[in-house]
C-alpha cells in the first residue's frame, strides 16, 4: 500500500496479525451451539419427566379402580378379573397413547402373582433420553411407574374366613348353616 504526501510516494507496510475481525461471530457461533444443545438437552429430559408424571397419575387410577372394585362374586378371581378389566378401560380413558405419544404396558398383580403388599400394578414405557441421537446414540430408557396400594379382600373372601372361624370348617356356612337366615356382619374383614 503507498501513503501519498505532498506529491511524495512513501511506501506504507500495514501489517495487521493481530486482526480481531470475525472473532465475536465465531465465538457466538461456538457458544450458541453449546448453549442450544444444553437447552434441547434439557427440554427432552422435561418431556419425558412430564410424560412420566403423567403416566404415574394415570396408574394410580387405574391402581385405584383396580383395588376398590368388588361385584360380591362367589368366585375371588372372577372378581380380580373383572376389576382388570374396569382398571383397563379407565387407563384407555386417558389416551395417554393417542394424545402424549406414550406407548405404555401396564400389568395387574393379584394376591396369587405376589406378595399381597404388593398388589397393585406396574407400568412400562420406554422414553428417548435426548433428541439428538448422535449424543446418546439414540438409546431409549425403559421408565417403570408402579402402583402397589394393596387391595382389601373382596366380601366373598370375607364371607368364606368369617364363616371358617364361625363352624371351623373350610367349607364354611354351605355345610352347616345351608337352611338357615343369618347375617354375617365382619366389621370390615
Amino acid at each position: 500500500m503507498k501513503h501519498i504526501t505532498g506529491g511524495f510516494s512513501v511506501p506504507v507496510i500495514h501489517t495487521q496479525l493481530g486482526n480481531d475481525r470475525g472473532q465475536v461471530a465465531l465465538e457466538f457461533i461456538l457458544v450458541i451451539g453449546f448453549a442450544l444443545g444444553v437447552t434441547f438437552l434439557f427440554m427432552s429430559q422435561t418431556f419425558t419427566s412430564t410424560k412420566g408424571y403423567l403416566l404415574h397419575y394415570a396408574n394410580y387410577a387405574a391402581s385405584r379402580v383396580y383395588l376398590t372394585y368388588d361385584v360380591g362374586a362367589a368366585n375371588v378371581m372372577a372378581n380380580y378379573q373383572e376389576a382388570e378389566d374396569h382398571a383397563n378401560k379407565h387407563l384407555r380413558s386417558f389416551e395417554l397413547d393417542n394424545l402424549f405419544g406414550i406407548n405404555t404396558e401396564c400389568e395387574f398383580l393379584n394376591f396369587q402373582q405376589t406378595n399381597a403388599l404388593f398388589t397393585g400394578s406396574v407400568c412400562k414405557f420406554e422414553a428417548t433420553t435426548n433428541f439428538f441421537p448422535i449424543i446418546g446414540g439414540g438409546a431409549k430408557a425403559e421408565l417403570v411407574s408402579e402402583s402397589f396400594l394393596g387391595k382389601e379382600p373382596v366380601r366373598s373372601t370375607c364371607y368364606q374366613q368369617l364363616c371358617e372361624v364361625m363352624t371351623g370348617d373350610k367349607q364354611g356356612c354351605r355345610s352347616k348353616f345351608e337352611n338357615m337366615d343369618i347375617t354375617l356382619y365382619d366389621n370390615g374383614c
